[in-house]
C-alpha cells in the first residue's frame, strides 16, 4: 500500500511531541525546587558544633588542652581570686561556683575579664592577655567547676523600682551594702550596684542569682519555693530589687 505525505507525517509529528515532553519533564521552576533539582534524599542532620550549645551562651572550646593553657595565664588572677578561683573574701569574687557559671555566658565572663569592673580591684586585662589566652581562661574554669548552661528568664523587667529599694534596704544590703558597693562597705557580699557590674548583666543572669544563690559561697536561693533562703522572695519581688538596682546604678 502507498501512503499519501500527509499520513506518513503524522508519526513523525507525535514522536517528535513525545521526545519535547520527555526533554522538558522536570525542567520546570517554582518556588519550592527552582531549577527542577530534585531534593535530597539525605535527612541526616549535620553533626553539632563542639562548642555548641542549646542556650546559645558558650562558644569556648573547653577541653583538656585548652584549660591547660588556661590554667597558666590564670596564674595571673590567682592573687586576688585564689589558686582555685575559691575568692578572698574583701578582695575578689569566688569564680568556681557551678551556680555562678551556669548563667554566666562566655561573652559575660570575657568581658569582664577584658575590660575589668570600674570602681573595683578587678582591673582590665586586655593589654595583658590575648583573646585566646582570654578564652583559655574560660576554658579552665569550665573544665574545673562544670555546669551546664543555666536557662535564663532575660525578658523586659516588669519590677517597682520604689518597692524593690525597701526590699533591697531590708534584706539585701546587709551584705552588698547600702549603695550595693560590696567589699568596699561590708566584708561579706560582692558589688552589684555599679554600672561597670550592671551594664554586662543580664536581666537573667541576675534573676537566676537571686533566686538560685551562688553555690560554694554565703549568697543564699531567695526563691520564694528555697528551704535554704536568706528570705522567701517572689518572680515579682526579685524583678522589683533588680528595677531598683537598676535605677540606682552608680
Amino acid at each position: 500500500m502507498t501512503m499519501s505525505p500527509g499520513t506518513r507525517a503524522l508519526p513523525a509529528l507525535a514522536v517528535a511531541i513525545l521526545l519535547f515532553a520527555a526533554l522538558t519533564v522536570g525542567c520546570k521552576d517554582d518556588a519550592t525546587n527552582p531549577g527542577g533539582v530534585p531534593p535530597s534524599t539525605d535527612t541526616k542532620p549535620a553533626p553539632p558544633s563542639p562548642t555548641a550549645n542549646k542556650s546559645g551562651m558558650r562558644f569556648v572550646t573547653v577541653n583538656a588542652a585548652t584549660a591547660a593553657k588556661g590554667q597558666a595565664s590564670y596564674a595571673g588572677c590567682a592573687g586576688c581570686h585564689g589558686a582555685k578561683a575559691e575568692g578572698k573574701t574583701g578582695l575578689a569574687p569566688r569564680l568556681a561556683s557551678e551556680s555562678f557559671l551556669a548563667a554566666a555566658s562566655d561573652e559575660f565572663l570575657i568581658n569582664t575579664i577584658k575590660n575589668g569592673r570600674a570602681g573595683t580591684t578587678m582591673i582590665p586585662w586586655k593589654n595583658t592577655f590575648k583573646d585566646d589566652e582570654i578564652e583559655n581562661i574560660v576554658a579552665w574554669l569550665r573544665h574545673t567547676t562544670p555546669s551546664e548552661p543555666a536557662e535564663l528568664n532575660n525578658a523586659p523587667l516588669k519590677g517597682s523600682a520604689e518597692n524593690g529599694e525597701k526590699l533591697y534596704r531590708e534584706i539585701c544590703s546587709a551584705c552588698h551594702g547600702r549603695s550595693g558597693a560590696g567589699f568596699q562597705e561590708t566584708a561579706n557580699g560582692t558589688g552589684i550596684g555599679r554600672k561597670g557590674f550592671l551594664d554586662g548583666a543580664s536581666n537573667g543572669f541576675i534573676r537566676y542569682i537571686a533566686k538560685n544563690g551562688k553555690s560554694q559561697t554565703a549568697m543564699r536561693p531567695f526563691d520564694l519555693k528555697a528551704k535554704t533562703a536568706v528570705a522567701n522572695l517572689s518572680d515579682q519581688e526579685i524583678d522589683d530589687v533588680v528595677a531598683h538596682l537598676r535605677k540606682s546604678a552608680w
